[in-house]
């Protein structure tokens, strides 16, 4: 029965990446699945080879729920997608304690020196750092890990074969990345960046860690849709109040009143016992 049970995840997950390639990464709907199920295995199969041949030309491995490289803790979360393309150490995949770091695209200098100060002690205190790659907060989060030889992992909002900005900076972070720390995208390699990409994005950043951190947020942000997800899947969240008087902090402000915790010094995301 076992060994049914494993066959049939088997063709399970084949399906899940199929349906991802094709529809690059959005969640499928009935008639979708109905399309897929009226392939043939030979159709099927070529999805298949296409996609791992086109991922292998470009150091993209392909994970699924079913792998053992897959995120323990979205493993039961059918909210995240059931596969994902990386490029990387697999090995930081599973490196843990972690913690996420997002924020403002367009930071205060105040943000920068914190972000630069709050990553480089995380990663000290052993903490492997998730963002979003971004222009700003999210760029220096992963710069501060590597000045000190941490760990990093960045996710995307659109599919390997870009770079969003596309700046020589980014473009370089990127490659760097990719070789020595991680870099996922649950969108097959030819999917381009889009709003509603980079939200569902924030899912992951919020979600891959049990405490995400915000570094200035204004009151519409992408960082507080992070922050918000974070604490709808139970997630703790901690906000770095700012300058007073500097509105584009607010943002943060408000999820205090939600649950979320001023966050003054790093000591304050470390386990008590």
């Amino acid at each position: 029965m076992e060994k049914i049970q494993k066959k049939l995840g088997c063709q399970h997950y084949e399906a899940e990446k199929v349906m991802s390639w094709v529809f690059a990464g959005r969640k499928p709907t009935a008639k979708d699945w109905q399309w897929y199920h009226g392939l043939t295995q030979q159709a099927q199969a070529v999805y298949l080879s296409e996609q791992e041949r086109i991922c292998r030309q470009r150091n993209i491995q392909i994970i699924t729920r079913n792998d053992s490289e897959y995120p323990e803790i979205w493993r039961q979360d059918m909210s995240v997608a059931s596969v994902l393309y990386v490029q990387g150490n697999l090995a930081h995949l599973r490196a843990e304690p972690r913690v996420s770091i997002v924020g403002s695209r367009r930071p205060s200098e105040y943000s920068q020196i914190v972000a630069k100060q709050l990553s480089q002690l995380a990663t000290m205190a052993g903490y492997t750092l998730i963002s979003g790659m971004a222009q700003g907060i999210d760029s220096l989060v992963h710069q501060s890990a590597l000045a000190v030889n941490g760990t990093t992992i960045a996710i995307l909002g659109f599919g390997h074969d870009y770079c969003y900005p596309q700046t020589n900076e980014h473009f370089q972070l990127k490659r760097q990345l990719g070789r020595t720390q991680v870099v996922i995208s649950q969108y097959p390699p030819m999917t381009p960046p889009a709003k509603w990409r980079f939200i569902e994005r924030n899912l992951l950043i919020a979600t891959l860690a049990p405490a995400t951190i915000v570094i200035q947020a204004q009151h519409k942000s992408g960082s507080l849709i992070t922050a918000e997800m974070a604490l709808e899947a139970g997630r703790d969240v901690y906000i770095v109040t700012g300058v007073f008087g500097d509105d584009s902090y607010r943002g943060g402000h408000r999820l205090i009143d939600e649950g979320a915790i001023a966050l003054q010094y790093f000591e304050q995301i470390l386990p008590t016992s």
